[in-house]
Protein backbone atom coordinates (compact mmCIF):
# COMPACT_ATOMS: atom_id res chain seq x y z
CA UNK A 1 0.00 0.00 0.00
CA UNK A 2 1.13 3.07 -1.01
CA UNK A 3 2.07 6.21 1.69
CA UNK A 4 -0.51 8.09 0.50
CA UNK A 5 -3.59 5.44 0.43
CA UNK A 6 -2.22 4.41 3.83
CA UNK A 7 -2.25 7.98 5.26
CA UNK A 8 -6.19 8.37 4.12
CA UNK A 9 -7.22 5.05 5.22
CA UNK A 10 -5.86 6.41 8.77
CA UNK A 11 -7.54 9.52 8.21
CA UNK A 12 -10.83 7.52 7.59
CA UNK A 13 -9.99 5.25 10.71
CA UNK A 14 -9.55 7.93 13.04
CA UNK A 15 -12.77 9.67 11.60
CA UNK A 16 -14.98 6.90 12.17
CA UNK A 17 -13.11 6.46 16.22
CA UNK A 18 -13.32 10.08 16.93
CA UNK A 19 -16.54 10.88 15.52
CA UNK A 20 -15.13 14.03 13.81
CA UNK A 21 -14.13 14.51 9.62
CA UNK A 22 -9.81 13.34 9.71
CA UNK A 23 -8.36 14.11 6.20
CA UNK A 24 -4.86 13.54 5.26
CA UNK A 25 -2.66 16.25 3.63
CA UNK A 26 0.69 16.48 2.26
CA UNK A 27 1.79 19.72 2.73
CA UNK A 28 3.63 22.89 3.98
CA UNK A 29 1.91 24.49 6.63
CA UNK A 30 4.43 26.84 7.93
CA UNK A 31 6.08 23.64 10.43
CA UNK A 32 7.57 22.18 6.92
CA UNK A 33 6.02 19.54 4.21
CA UNK A 34 4.73 16.59 5.25
CA UNK A 35 1.88 14.54 5.60
CA UNK A 36 -0.50 16.40 8.03
CA UNK A 37 -3.52 14.97 9.82
CA UNK A 38 -6.39 18.02 9.97
CA UNK A 39 -9.82 18.49 11.55
CA UNK A 40 -12.11 20.70 12.99
CA UNK A 41 -12.71 21.10 16.92
CA UNK A 42 -13.28 17.31 18.07
CA UNK A 43 -10.49 15.94 20.12
CA UNK A 44 -7.77 18.25 21.16
CA UNK A 45 -4.10 17.90 19.47
CA UNK A 46 -3.16 15.51 22.34
CA UNK A 47 -6.15 13.20 22.41
CA UNK A 48 -5.60 13.23 18.53
CA UNK A 49 -1.81 12.16 18.46
CA UNK A 50 -3.17 8.81 20.73
CA UNK A 51 -6.04 7.91 18.49
CA UNK A 52 -3.61 7.98 15.66
CA UNK A 53 -0.60 5.84 17.86
CA UNK A 54 -3.44 3.39 18.62
CA UNK A 55 -4.63 2.94 15.48
CA UNK A 56 -0.93 2.13 14.03
CA UNK A 57 -0.79 -0.24 17.23
CA UNK A 58 -3.85 -2.39 15.80
CA UNK A 59 -2.23 -2.91 12.48
CA UNK A 60 -1.89 0.61 10.35
CA UNK A 61 1.41 0.52 7.94
CA UNK A 62 1.80 4.04 8.61
CA UNK A 63 4.18 5.04 11.02
CA UNK A 64 2.76 8.28 12.97
CA UNK A 65 5.92 9.53 14.32
CA UNK A 66 6.72 12.31 11.93
CA UNK A 67 3.01 13.08 11.50
CA UNK A 68 1.93 16.48 12.04
CA UNK A 69 -1.39 17.84 13.36
CA UNK A 70 -3.43 20.57 12.19
CA UNK A 71 -6.86 21.48 14.53
CA UNK A 72 -8.83 24.05 13.00
CA UNK A 73 -11.45 25.97 15.37
CA UNK A 74 -14.97 27.56 14.95
CA UNK A 75 -15.42 30.48 17.10
CA UNK A 76 -18.17 28.78 18.89
CA UNK A 77 -16.31 26.11 20.42
CA UNK A 78 -13.94 28.34 21.49
CA UNK A 79 -16.29 30.23 23.51
CA UNK A 80 -17.86 26.85 24.36
CA UNK A 81 -14.72 25.28 25.91
CA UNK A 82 -14.03 29.05 28.21
CA UNK A 83 -17.91 28.35 29.35
CA UNK A 84 -17.41 25.01 30.63
CA UNK A 85 -14.58 25.90 32.30
CA UNK A 86 -16.06 28.97 34.02
CA UNK A 87 -19.88 27.44 34.79
CA UNK A 88 -18.08 24.48 36.54
CA UNK A 89 -16.45 27.09 38.56
CA UNK A 90 -18.09 30.54 38.76
CA UNK A 91 -14.54 32.03 40.88
CA UNK A 92 -12.69 31.61 37.25
CA UNK A 93 -14.66 34.74 35.76
CA UNK A 94 -13.12 37.25 38.26
CA UNK A 95 -9.98 37.06 36.76
CA UNK A 96 -9.82 34.34 34.27
CA UNK A 97 -6.46 32.57 34.03
CA UNK A 98 -4.34 31.46 31.20
CA UNK A 99 -5.87 28.12 31.03
CA UNK A 100 -8.84 29.09 31.46
CA UNK A 101 -8.95 31.90 28.52
CA UNK A 102 -7.51 29.24 26.36
CA UNK A 103 -9.14 26.07 27.52
CA UNK A 104 -9.89 25.34 23.83
CA UNK A 105 -6.44 23.81 23.44
CA UNK A 106 -6.97 21.18 25.96
CA UNK A 107 -10.98 20.55 25.37
CA UNK A 108 -12.21 17.46 23.47
CA UNK A 109 -15.75 17.90 21.78
CA UNK A 110 -17.84 17.44 21.60
CA UNK A 111 -18.66 15.29 24.43
CA UNK A 112 -17.31 17.11 26.66
CA UNK A 113 -19.20 20.24 26.73
CA UNK A 114 -22.89 19.99 28.70
CA UNK A 115 -25.59 21.27 26.34
CA UNK A 116 -26.11 24.45 28.65
CA UNK A 117 -23.13 25.71 27.78
CA UNK A 118 -23.52 25.56 24.27
CA UNK A 119 -26.99 27.36 24.74
CA UNK A 120 -24.71 29.92 26.27
CA UNK A 121 -22.33 29.98 23.48
CA UNK A 122 -24.36 30.28 20.42
CA UNK A 123 -26.23 32.83 22.72
CA UNK A 124 -23.50 34.66 24.12
CA UNK A 125 -21.96 35.03 20.10
CA UNK A 126 -25.19 36.05 18.76
CA UNK A 127 -25.55 39.12 21.39
CA UNK A 128 -22.24 40.44 22.46
CA UNK A 129 -22.08 42.91 19.78
CA UNK A 130 -19.04 41.48 18.11
CA UNK A 131 -17.56 43.49 14.84
CA UNK A 132 -17.69 41.44 11.68
CA UNK A 133 -14.02 42.46 11.17
CA UNK A 134 -12.48 41.34 14.48
CA UNK A 135 -9.43 39.77 14.15
CA UNK A 136 -10.09 37.29 17.18
CA UNK A 137 -14.34 36.95 17.83
CA UNK A 138 -13.86 33.95 19.71
CA UNK A 139 -11.65 35.98 22.42
CA UNK A 140 -14.04 39.32 21.41
CA UNK A 141 -16.85 37.19 22.55
CA UNK A 142 -14.92 35.53 26.05
CA UNK A 143 -13.94 39.31 26.89
CA UNK A 144 -18.09 40.19 26.57
CA UNK A 145 -18.90 37.36 28.54
CA UNK A 146 -15.97 38.43 31.47
CA UNK A 147 -17.77 41.75 31.37
CA UNK A 148 -21.43 40.40 31.57
CA UNK A 149 -20.73 37.42 34.42
CA UNK A 150 -22.63 34.16 34.28
CA UNK A 151 -25.73 35.46 35.97
CA UNK A 152 -25.97 38.40 33.39
CA UNK A 153 -25.64 36.17 30.50
CA UNK A 154 -28.14 33.63 31.66
CA UNK A 155 -30.62 35.95 32.70
CA UNK A 156 -30.47 37.93 29.34
CA UNK A 157 -30.87 34.05 27.03
CA UNK A 158 -33.81 33.36 29.45
CA UNK A 159 -35.82 37.06 28.69
CA UNK A 160 -34.67 37.42 25.28
CA UNK A 161 -35.44 33.71 23.94
CA UNK A 162 -38.97 33.58 25.72
CA UNK A 163 -41.59 32.82 23.07
CA UNK A 164 -44.81 34.66 23.40
CA UNK A 165 -47.21 33.35 26.23
CA UNK A 166 -44.57 31.55 27.99
CA UNK A 167 -43.94 31.80 31.69
CA UNK A 168 -40.91 29.80 33.04
CA UNK A 169 -39.13 30.42 35.93
CA UNK A 170 -35.77 32.50 35.55
CA UNK A 171 -32.84 31.04 36.24
CA UNK A 172 -30.84 30.71 39.32
CA UNK A 173 -28.51 33.34 40.33
CA UNK A 174 -25.45 32.34 41.62
CA UNK A 175 -24.72 34.66 44.76
CA UNK A 176 -21.49 33.50 45.52
CA UNK A 177 -19.81 36.63 43.08
CA UNK A 178 -21.82 39.19 46.03
CA UNK A 179 -21.59 37.59 49.15
CA UNK A 180 -17.88 38.19 50.30
CA UNK A 181 -18.50 42.03 49.86
CA UNK A 182 -22.38 41.87 50.92
CA UNK A 183 -21.40 39.60 54.21
CA UNK A 184 -18.90 42.11 55.83
CA UNK A 185 -20.59 45.23 55.44
CA UNK A 186 -24.10 43.92 56.17
CA UNK A 187 -22.43 41.73 59.56
CA UNK A 188 -20.55 45.03 60.48
CA UNK A 189 -23.73 46.92 60.33
CA UNK A 190 -25.50 44.13 62.32
CA UNK A 191 -23.15 44.14 64.75
CA UNK A 192 -23.18 47.78 65.12
CA UNK A 193 -26.99 47.92 65.44
CA UNK A 194 -26.89 45.07 68.44
CA UNK A 195 -24.61 47.44 70.04
CA UNK A 196 -26.44 50.00 69.60
CA UNK A 197 -30.26 48.23 71.07
CA UNK A 198 -28.50 46.79 74.32
CA UNK A 199 -25.69 49.49 74.93
CA UNK A 200 -27.87 50.77 77.88
CA UNK A 201 -28.25 47.27 79.41
CA UNK A 202 -25.68 46.02 82.23
CA UNK A 203 -26.23 42.53 80.49
CA UNK A 204 -24.52 43.78 77.07
CA UNK A 205 -22.33 41.33 76.26
CA UNK A 206 -24.14 38.31 77.84
CA UNK A 207 -24.78 36.27 74.15
CA UNK A 208 -28.16 35.40 75.31
CA UNK A 209 -28.79 39.25 75.01
CA UNK A 210 -27.24 39.78 71.80
CA UNK A 211 -28.81 36.90 70.39
CA UNK A 212 -31.87 38.55 71.56
CA UNK A 213 -30.56 41.55 69.59
CA UNK A 214 -30.07 39.63 66.37
CA UNK A 215 -33.22 38.09 66.44
CA UNK A 216 -34.40 41.17 66.76
CA UNK A 217 -33.24 42.59 63.67
CA UNK A 218 -33.23 39.38 61.37
CA UNK A 219 -37.43 40.57 61.29
CA UNK A 220 -36.35 43.99 59.94
CA UNK A 221 -33.81 42.86 57.41
CA UNK A 222 -36.48 40.26 56.45
CA UNK A 223 -38.69 43.46 55.75
CA UNK A 224 -35.88 46.33 54.22
CA UNK A 225 -35.93 43.06 51.61
CA UNK A 226 -40.14 43.01 51.36
CA UNK A 227 -40.11 46.56 50.78
CA UNK A 228 -37.21 46.92 48.05
CA UNK A 229 -38.89 43.81 46.27
CA UNK A 230 -41.89 46.07 46.21
CA UNK A 231 -40.38 49.18 45.07
CA UNK A 232 -39.25 47.19 42.07
CA UNK A 233 -42.63 45.78 41.72
CA UNK A 234 -44.77 48.95 41.64
CA UNK A 235 -43.89 50.19 38.31
CA UNK A 236 -44.18 47.25 36.60
CA UNK A 237 -48.10 46.82 37.81
CA UNK A 238 -48.41 50.28 36.29
CA UNK A 239 -46.50 49.35 33.28
CA UNK A 240 -49.64 46.48 33.33
CA UNK A 241 -47.63 43.88 34.09
CA UNK A 242 -49.67 40.90 36.83
CA UNK A 243 -48.30 40.44 40.19
CA UNK A 244 -49.31 36.51 40.10
CA UNK A 245 -46.75 36.24 37.05
CA UNK A 246 -44.19 38.04 38.66
CA UNK A 247 -44.23 35.90 41.48
CA UNK A 248 -44.39 32.71 39.26
CA UNK A 249 -41.56 34.24 37.14
CA UNK A 250 -39.36 34.56 40.06
CA UNK A 251 -39.83 30.62 41.71
CA UNK A 252 -43.05 31.76 43.97
CA UNK A 253 -46.33 31.26 43.97
CA UNK A 254 -49.01 33.34 42.52
CA UNK A 255 -50.06 34.72 45.60
CA UNK A 256 -46.48 34.80 47.57
CA UNK A 257 -46.02 38.77 46.67
CA UNK A 258 -49.71 39.34 46.94
CA UNK A 259 -49.11 38.12 50.62
CA UNK A 260 -45.86 39.58 50.94
CA UNK A 261 -46.67 43.17 50.35
CA UNK A 262 -49.82 43.73 51.56
CA UNK A 263 -52.47 45.73 51.24
CA UNK A 264 -51.06 49.07 51.47
CA UNK A 265 -49.66 48.13 47.35
CA UNK A 266 -52.59 49.41 45.73
CA UNK A 267 -52.24 52.66 47.63
CA UNK A 268 -48.45 52.84 46.60
CA UNK A 269 -49.83 51.96 42.85
CA UNK A 270 -52.15 54.55 42.76
CA UNK A 271 -50.28 57.61 42.07
CA UNK A 272 -48.03 56.45 39.95
CA UNK A 273 -51.07 55.01 37.97
CA UNK A 274 -52.87 58.50 38.01
CA UNK A 275 -48.91 60.06 36.63
CA UNK A 276 -49.67 57.03 33.78
CA UNK A 277 -53.28 57.67 32.67
CA UNK A 278 -52.43 61.91 33.21
CA UNK A 279 -48.78 62.23 31.71
CA UNK A 280 -49.36 64.26 28.91
CA UNK A 281 -51.60 67.11 31.19
CA UNK A 282 -49.48 66.81 34.04
CA UNK A 283 -46.01 67.48 31.82
CA UNK A 284 -47.66 70.19 30.57
CA UNK A 285 -48.82 71.95 33.73
CA UNK A 286 -45.40 71.43 35.11
CA UNK A 287 -43.69 73.13 32.42
CA UNK A 288 -46.38 75.95 32.28
CA UNK A 289 -45.69 76.48 36.02
CA UNK A 290 -41.89 76.26 36.00
CA UNK A 291 -41.88 78.82 33.33
CA UNK A 292 -44.41 80.95 34.84
CA UNK A 293 -42.36 81.11 37.85
CA UNK A 294 -39.42 81.97 35.97
CA UNK A 295 -41.20 84.67 34.11
CA UNK A 296 -42.40 86.46 36.83
CA UNK A 297 -39.37 86.19 39.12
CA UNK A 298 -37.29 89.53 39.53
CA UNK A 299 -34.94 88.58 41.82
CA UNK A 300 -33.64 85.02 43.55
CA UNK A 301 -35.81 82.22 41.68
CA UNK A 302 -38.09 80.06 44.59
CA UNK A 303 -37.23 76.35 44.66
CA UNK A 304 -34.55 76.69 41.43
CA UNK A 305 -34.14 72.89 41.93
CA UNK A 306 -38.05 72.31 42.15
CA UNK A 307 -37.64 74.43 38.81
CA UNK A 308 -35.46 72.40 37.03
CA UNK A 309 -37.48 69.09 37.88
CA UNK A 310 -40.37 70.38 37.05
CA UNK A 311 -38.82 71.60 33.38
CA UNK A 312 -37.20 68.04 33.29
CA UNK A 313 -40.15 65.76 33.18
CA UNK A 314 -41.18 65.48 29.96
CA UNK A 315 -44.44 63.66 28.32
CA UNK A 316 -42.56 62.78 25.60
CA UNK A 317 -40.60 60.32 28.05
CA UNK A 318 -43.11 58.37 29.96
CA UNK A 319 -44.64 58.14 32.71
CA UNK A 320 -41.66 57.04 34.65
CA UNK A 321 -39.90 60.11 33.93
CA UNK A 322 -42.36 62.44 35.70
CA UNK A 323 -42.34 60.26 38.90
CA UNK A 324 -39.98 63.06 41.28
CA UNK A 325 -42.79 65.75 40.21
CA UNK A 326 -45.25 65.63 42.51
CA UNK A 327 -42.98 66.18 45.41
CA UNK A 328 -41.02 68.84 43.58
CA UNK A 329 -44.64 70.59 42.77
CA UNK A 330 -45.36 70.09 46.15
CA UNK A 331 -42.60 72.35 47.57
CA UNK A 332 -42.43 74.66 44.69
CA UNK A 333 -46.40 75.37 45.58
CA UNK A 334 -45.51 75.77 49.14
CA UNK A 335 -42.70 78.19 48.54
CA UNK A 336 -44.64 80.48 46.62
CA UNK A 337 -47.76 80.12 48.83
CA UNK A 338 -47.33 83.13 50.40
CA UNK A 339 -46.26 85.48 47.43
CA UNK A 340 -46.29 83.97 44.03
CA UNK A 341 -44.63 85.68 41.34
CA UNK A 342 -45.97 88.20 38.98
CA UNK A 343 -48.17 86.45 36.60
CA UNK A 344 -47.75 82.68 37.46
CA UNK A 345 -51.13 82.93 39.62
CA UNK A 346 -52.99 80.68 36.84
CA UNK A 347 -50.44 78.28 36.32
CA UNK A 348 -49.89 77.45 40.03
CA UNK A 349 -53.46 76.86 40.65
CA UNK A 350 -53.49 74.67 37.59
CA UNK A 351 -50.59 72.84 39.19
CA UNK A 352 -51.87 72.76 42.87
CA UNK A 353 -55.67 71.16 41.02
CA UNK A 354 -53.82 68.25 39.56
CA UNK A 355 -51.64 67.78 42.21
CA UNK A 356 -54.67 67.17 44.53
CA UNK A 357 -56.40 65.04 41.79
CA UNK A 358 -53.27 63.05 41.82
CA UNK A 359 -53.01 62.66 45.97
CA UNK A 360 -56.92 61.42 45.96
CA UNK A 361 -56.14 59.30 43.14
CA UNK A 362 -57.87 55.48 43.74
CA UNK A 363 -56.14 52.14 43.70
CA UNK A 364 -56.66 50.90 40.26
CA UNK A 365 -59.96 48.65 40.10
CA UNK A 366 -60.54 44.93 38.65
CA UNK A 367 -61.07 45.89 35.39
CA UNK A 368 -57.19 47.17 35.08
CA UNK A 369 -56.29 44.09 37.45
CA UNK A 370 -57.86 41.89 34.97
CA UNK A 371 -56.06 43.79 32.13
CA UNK A 372 -52.81 42.97 32.96
CA UNK A 373 -50.61 40.90 31.22
CA UNK A 374 -48.19 37.97 32.34
CA UNK A 375 -44.42 39.28 32.81
CA UNK A 376 -43.31 38.33 29.37
CA UNK A 377 -45.13 40.26 27.35
CA UNK A 378 -44.10 43.60 26.55
CA UNK A 379 -45.19 46.85 28.76
CA UNK A 380 -48.84 47.45 27.65
CA UNK A 381 -50.61 51.23 28.11
CA UNK A 382 -53.60 50.55 30.82
CA UNK A 383 -56.97 52.34 30.44
CA UNK A 384 -57.91 54.61 33.20
CA UNK A 385 -58.17 52.75 36.55
CA UNK A 386 -62.30 52.45 37.34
Amino acid sequence: MSRSSAMHKLARTLSSNTGVEVTATYDDFGSGLGWHLEWIDGPAVDTMRKAARSAARAGSVVDVAGLRYRRDRTDLAVVAAFLSKVVAEPVLLINPPFEVLHAYDQTDFPGSIPPEVWELARFAIVHSGVADYSADPARDVIDHVIRTGLNGLRLDLALDTRQPGEQSKLPALDVAGVLDSLEKGVTHSLSMAVDELVSGSAHRDDPIVRLHGIEALRNELTKMADRLQRTVAVPALVDGFSLSSMSRTIGLSNRALGMRFGPELGGLVAPLAWLRDHVTEWAAACAAAAAAVRAGSSFALPGPHELWLLEQGGAGEGWRSLVGTPEAARRLLAETRKSPPRGSEGALAELARLLDDHDRAEPPGRREGRARQPITSAPIRMESAD
